[in-house]
C-alpha cells in the first residue's frame, strides 16, 4: 500500500532527488574547470580620512618621545633628597578621587 503525502510518491521523490543533487553539487570536468577564467587580483585601494592621517602623524610623533621626562625626574628627586620638594595632600587626594 502505497501512502502519498503532499503529492510525493516515490517517482516524484526520485525527479527531487536528481534535481536537487544537480543544484547543490554541480559537475565540474576538467574541460569546464581549466576554461574558467583565472581569479585576478584586485587593485584594492584604502583612502584614511582626514583625522586618521591626523591621528596616524601624531603617533608617529610620539614614539619618537621618551616614555618618560628624565629631567623632570631628576628635578623632582633632587627636590626631594635636599628637603624642598612641597607636596599637597588636597591636591593629591582630589587627583586620586578625578581618577575614579
Amino acid at each position: 500500500m502505497n501512502i502519498d503525502i503532499n503529492g510525493l510518491n516515490s517517482g516524484n521523490l526520485e525527479n527531487l532527488r536528481a534535481k536537487r543533487n544537480e543544484t547543490n553539487a554541480p559537475a565540474q570536468t576538467k574541460e569546464t574547470a581549466s576554461s574558467s577564467p583565472a581569479p585576478q587580483a584586485s587593485s584594492a585601494q584604502v583612502r584614511l580620512s582626514n583625522t586618521a592621517q591626523i591621528l596616524s602623524r601624531a603617533e608617529n610623533s610620539l614614539k619618537s618621545e621618551p616614555d618618560v621626562d628624565a629631567a623632570r625626574v631628576a628635578e623632582l628627586r633632587a627636590s626631594i633628597e635636599d628637603g624642598t620638594y612641597k607636596s599637597n595632600p588636597e591636591n593629591m587626594a582630589q587627583k586620586m578621587l578625578d581618577l575614579e
